[in-house]
């Protein structure tokens, strides 16, 4: 090839190439955006079920705490004296209500472990669409350079930095993905841990108020 008949075939390259770039960007811009309203959607479904999942750990009830006491109550008169009555049911009261805060606790994060492991499947699974997406508009262009290459229409040195330049944004369109979804991971964890932190202060009242029923009924 000389030079003008290079020059002349990179200029229609360049100008087929813009076209067929522009064309598929706008696709991708489109797609991208049905995707991320569904999305969006999911990710406020998912919060709203984490919130209720955290909420779901305990249901104090004053009626059920009373008659816990009583039953207490009736226990430690059959294996205690009088005089040893109230330091057993003491004893036993301090044991079983840490015990059931350690139990909350480990309820709370076993329930935020779940939430977070259903969020972060259903992150990776919308990751994936944005790399399908990004395959899908790269895709054409590769095989728009290789066809051009084929026949002869594109020079070697234009046609490896085309080529070049081409793996070059789709990698960095790859790497805004990983930052994006990095930052989205990011701040759903934090709301889920914000939303813990909040059931759990919730929680660990209506607990304690369960407990201070069971002791007063108790003695």
């Amino acid at each position: 090839m000389n030079k003008d008949w290079e020059d002349r075939l990179a200029q229609e390259n360049d100008a087929q190439h813009k076209r067929l770039k522009a064309a598929l960007e706008a696709r991708r811009r489109a797609r991208k955006k049905a995707k991320d309203d569904v999305a969006n959607k999911k990710e406020e479904k998912l919060v709203e079920a984490a919130s209720a999942s955290l909420a779901d750990v305990l249901h104090a009830d004053e009626a059920a705490a009373e008659e816990g006491g009583r039953l207490l109550v009736a226990a430690i008169e059959e294996e205690f004296v009088p005089a040893d009555a109230v330091q057993a049911t003491e004893s036993y009261l301090d044991k079983a209500h840490q015990q059931e805060l350690l139990d909350l606790m480990n309820s709370m994060f076993t329930a935020r472990s779940k939430v977070l492991k259903k969020m972060l499947f259903e992150m990776m699974t919308q990751k994936q669409g944005e790399y399908e997406l990004i395959g899908a508009e790269f895709e054409p262009q590769y095989a728009f350079l290789k066809d051009k290459k084929s026949k002869g229409l594109i020079a070697a040195n234009d046609y490896k930095a085309r080529l070049e330049k081409l793996s070059e944004e789709e990698s960095d369109r790859k790497m805004d993905i990983e930052i994006e979804y990095g930052e989205r991971e990011q701040r759903l964890q934090d709301e889920v841990e914000r939303l813990r932190l909040e059931k759990e202060a919730s929680l660990k009242g209506e607990l304690k108020q369960k407990q201070h029923i069971e002791r007063r009924t108790a003695l």
